[in-house]
């Protein structure tokens, strides 16, 4: 899963704010649950009347392990700079996709495997 992002927070040795950076990552979890949000109405006649205000598609997402090692082409702190980086409701790329976090309060989790495995784990919008 390809994922363009541009650095905001929690950069990695060597990178820059403001500057795109892209990294594609295994995937472990990959669940999709479309969204929509409107309202019904129904005439005393019965006929229907749907108001939709918003529909897409909410995606959980969960990758392979992940370590430290600074040479390894997606590590824990590319994972961490991208997450932070896109947090507060940053727009980026999901496999071409425009996206953004859809639980800010919780953007994302780590799920420790010893002591230099991690897991990440979130939840996308797609736009």
């Amino acid at each position: 899963m390809q994922i363009d992002y541009t650095s905001k927070r929690s950069l990695k040795a060597g990178h820059t704010v403001d500057t795109e950076y892209m990294i594609n990552i295994g995937v472990e979890v990959f669940d999709k649950q479309p969204r929509w949000e409107g309202v019904l109405h129904k005439s005393l006649s019965g006929n229907l009347v749907t108001t939709t205000h918003e529909y897409g598609d909410d995606l959980s997402i969960t990758t392979v392990q992940l370590d430290e090692d600074p040479t390894a082409a997606v590590n824990i702190y590319d994972m961490r700079e991208f997450l932070d980086s896109v947090r507060l409701g940053e727009v980026f790329q999901l496999d071409g996709l425009n996206a953004v976090l859809s639980n800010l309060s919780s953007a994302y989790s780590e799920t420790h495997t010893g002591y230099v495995y991690k897991k990440f784990s979130f939840q996308v919008r797609i736009l």
